[in-house]
């Protein structure tokens, strides 16, 4: 007698997971979980889930429905810092599936989004070194910090000179010259700002690397960054040299402005991939 087979189980029906495919809706959700979770291992598979969504949708997806969803993830923090395993931007692929779209949204993308996918397109901005940036502005710092304070208690005779604290009579002495007659006038107003010479090197280098951490993620604004800890840099150095500083400040203001010239060196390029 033959037997007949059983049928099979409901719960066992099949053994391969079905993974659901995620609507127009839920794309800025995922954003935002993939933004929460940027720190983790996974992130860059996330975001390249997320941006192969949203290539898929512009080609099956009505374009009425997904346009507006796009522009909500186009105007959220962290739509350029958030990449996938390939470094494309969040806000890149959701500019190309706007622009894949039928007439006439195309014609909504900003200028300032149609040059940042330019940019891209043109040149590759590596990640920058955010810990080798702190590292070296923060040794900077407690730098010039720790020469300020060892100047700040040296002993100081301001406005006299080497003749006048050795006993001669100041009015045999020569007239002043043009550069002293011009050091002497700004006396009062260089011993308001001198105070202030410390802490505007502070805050900006501690501005510049904020600026180059979390917001230069273009091309251009790349090389801005790495132009202004140039100069910083630079006017550091002038400052210790033509400033009328006491001590060991000169020293500070030469610490911090080697501090910023370090993370300009240590600030990558951006690489021109039509030579790459």
């Amino acid at each position: 007698m033959r037997t007949q087979p059983r049928p099979p189980r409901p719960e066992a029906a099949s053994d391969v997971e079905v993974v659901s495919t995620p609507s127009v809706d839920e794309l800025v959700p995922l954003f935002e979980q993939a933004l929460a979770d940027a720190t983790s291992a996974s992130s860059s598979r996330q975001v390249g889930a997320l941006n192969a969504c949203i290539d898929r949708m512009s080609r099956t997806e009505d374009p009425e429905k997904l346009a507006p969803v796009l522009h909500v993830l186009l105007a959220k923090d962290g739509v350029n810092r958030l990449v996938d395993e390939q470094g494309v931007p969040v806000g890149i692929a959701a500019t190309r599936a706007l622009l894949a779209l039928s007439y006439p949204h195309p014609l909504e993308v900003s200028p300032e989004r149609l040059e940042t996918l330019r940019q891209f397109d043109d040149f590759i901005v590596p990640p920058a070194p955010s810990g080798k940036l702190f590292f070296v502005l923060a040794v900077a710092a407690l730098s010039q910090a720790m020469f300020f304070v060892i100047s700040h208690d040296s002993p100081y005779f301001e406005g006299l000179s080497a003749d006048v604290l050795a006993g001669m009579d100041p009015a045999s002495l020569p007239p002043p010259t043009l550069w002293e007659q011009m050091k002497d006038g700004l006396g009062p107003f260089w011993r308001v700002v001198k105070p202030a010479v410390p802490w505007i090197q502070f805050i900006a280098s501690a501005l510049g690397y904020l600026f180059a951490v979390a917001i230069a993620d273009t091309a251009r604004e790349r090389l801005l960054a790495r132009r202004g800890f140039v100069v910083l840099g630079f006017l550091g150095l002038a400052a210790g040299f033509l400033l009328p500083l006491r001590g060991a400040q000169p020293l500070g203001t030469f610490a911090s402005a080697v501090g910023a010239l370090l993370a300009a060196h240590n600030l990558p390029k951006p690489i021109d991939r039509r030579t790459a």
